[in-house]
């Protein structure tokens, strides 16, 4: 008799192990954004930065054309007759409006000083300020944000030199340690005898080899510090296709960001010369802003650059955007203002984790990417985050471009998710009691809420008929989120029907474009009565 033997091979299937824990809290984030400099959207671009990208830090250009001879002999004095408001002008200007009509911080950043102020006497090829004009220069910073003012544009921020380390054949200037802490300190006392509060950042250099021998004179300074909460930085000089190798760069600035107390910003970064509809650029810009996040405590990200008619930035004119548009926006659209940076532990190190609690909206965010080739089923632990019921994902791949993939349930605080290959992944939802918040008011059959669409994206209409006589009088309509946080009042937009034949109709329009993916409650109240209705809102 022979045997017959069977061998089974088994495939050993790992699952990468991702626990959060709500409780170990890291950086406040002020926001992300994009850099315009040389190139300034039309209008028909500004709703993919403001609605889709949806930005919330905007830096820019401060154009030496504004003063481009000297307004007179007297720096305390502005003459407006001898300044060029017309630079402030056509696409520039639309943009700045757009953004402040949003409520989007803007951040001016000067390239470089007006050449007549300047010892080489030109815009570019370094130079610096020429000595016995540091008056005229503070001038030309006062020029600007009254310029911007007296258009009803107020300057959030402001760097003083965009990369005071570096000579460059474009506008630059160059500034040492010393000489850059003498004029931030200039331009700081101005603005508090003109009582200007543009808060003032720096020292924004190239390299980081040049932050410490700038940022540390603006710290131990007693007068400095105080007018300079932020300190920033751009990334250059290291490998864009090793974002790995920038972690231990990253350390001893943020470290000495951390030890005079100050927030940290990184406010440009790209790969120069590269062409953005590559897929590698994308993701590697993704893992640059993971490891700012995760291992500098970076409070701000704002990569260069949004709009240009070549490959190198992430729009071109037809809104044709690019991988890394689709890559940035995984963080930037979905990680809101005032958001706390999570603990998240992965046990696979080519699954990476950023997640991020934001308390004012009661939402939560996390931003996975599988750097590998092949997909990787990851399995999520939440911890200290209660009431999550489900999460909306939003990926983006070399084939997927900021595609809303639907919901994940979360049960028993857990989620198991597939992350395909080379890909960034953002689970975002609320957070909160599972149960709508009990209250005096009773319901009333008399009162229907009608929702449509119901899911809807962005933007819905709400409906409230009322079905008798005594009920018709004007409800308010309010939405919350499941903790009963109120987030907006509606405003009656139409009246129709009649109360004697049949139902009265209040018309309501719910524009929910800034808001988060999740499951909201439209409450309407007339008088001691009131009716609840869950809508879902997925983008």
């Amino acid at each position: 008799m022979q045997a017959i033997i069977v061998v089974l091979f088994l495939t050993n299937v790992q699952a990468a192990n991702v626990t959060i824990n709500g409780l170990i809290e890291y950086q406040v984030i002020d926001g992300f954004g994009v850099s315009e400099a040389w190139n300034y959207p039309p209008s028909n671009i500004l709703p993919y930065l403001f609605d889709d990208l949806g930005i919330s830090i905007l830096r820019f250009r401060m154009m030496p054309s504004l003063e481009s001879s000297n307004d007179n002999s007297n720096p305390n004095d502005i003459d407006w007759n001898n300044i060029n408001t017309g630079a402030l002008s056509g696409d520039f200007l639309g943009l700045l409006q757009e953004a402040k009509s949003k409520n989007i911080p803007i951040l001016g950043t000067i390239w470089s000083p007006p050449a007549w102020m300047k010892t080489n006497g030109q815009l570019t090829n370094g130079g610096s300020v020429t000595p016995g004009y540091e008056d005229e220069f503070v001038e030309y910073v006062i020029i600007w944000i009254k310029a911007l003012e007296n258009l009803g544009i107020y300057m959030d921020y402001i760097s003083i030199q965009n990369e005071p380390d570096v000579t460059e054949t474009w506008e630059s200037c160059r500034y040492n340690g010393g000489e850059l802490n003498d004029a931030i300190k200039l331009v700081g006392n101005r603005f508090e005898t003109e009582g200007i509060t543009t808060k003032l950042i720096g020292p924004d250099n190239a390299w980081w080899g040049g932050f410490s021998s700038r940022a540390t004179p603006i710290c131990e300074d007693t007068v400095t510090t105080n007018y300079v909460d932020i300190l920033c930085t751009h990334s250059y000089g290291q490998s864009y296709n090793d974002p790995d190798s920038l972690i231990s760069g990253w350390q001893p600035i943020s470290a000495l960001a951390k030890s005079y107390n100050k927030r940290l910003w990184m406010t440009e970064y790209s790969r120069p010369n590269s062409d953005n509809t590559r897929w590698d650029i994308a993701i590697n810009m993704a893992q640059h802003m993971h490891n700012a996040l995760a291992h500098a405590d970076i409070n701000a990200y704002i990569p260069w650059e949004f709009y240009s008619t070549n490959m190198e930035q992430i729009i071109m004119p037809g809104a044709i955007t690019t991988h890394r548009y689709h890559a940035q926006k995984q963080y930037i659209k979905y990680i809101r203002p005032g958001a706390v940076r999570i603990d998240v532990r992965s046990g696979d190190p080519d699954i990476l984790v950023t997640g991020f609690n934001n308390k004012q909206n009661d939402t939560v965010t996390f931003v996975a990417i599988n750097r590998k080739t092949n997909s990787e089923t990851a399995n999520f632990t939440i911890n200290n985050l209660t009431g999550i019921l489900n999460l909306n994902i939003i990926r983006t791949s070399q084939t997927d471009s900021s595609l809303n993939i639907g919901n994940v349930s979360v049960s028993g605080n857990s989620f198991t998710y597939d992350l395909p290959g080379q890909s960034v992944t953002t689970f975002t939802g609320h957070k909160g009691s599972t149960q709508i918040k009990r209250t005096e008011y009773k319901k009333n059959d008399n009162i229907e809420i009608l929702v449509s669409p119901n899911p809807f994206n962005s933007s819905t209409t709400i409906a409230i008929a009322i079905n008798n006589q005594q009920s018709a009088g004007s409800p308010a309509v309010n939405i919350y989120n499941l903790r009963g946080v109120l987030f907006e009042e509606l405003t009656t937009e139409y009246t129709s029907g009649n109360q004697v034949a049949g139902a009265v109709y209040r018309g309501y329009t719910w524009n929910a474009s800034n808001l988060p993916s999740g499951v909201y409650v439209v409450k309407a109240i007339i008088g001691t009565q009131n009716l609840q209705k869950k809508v879902l809102l997925i983008k």
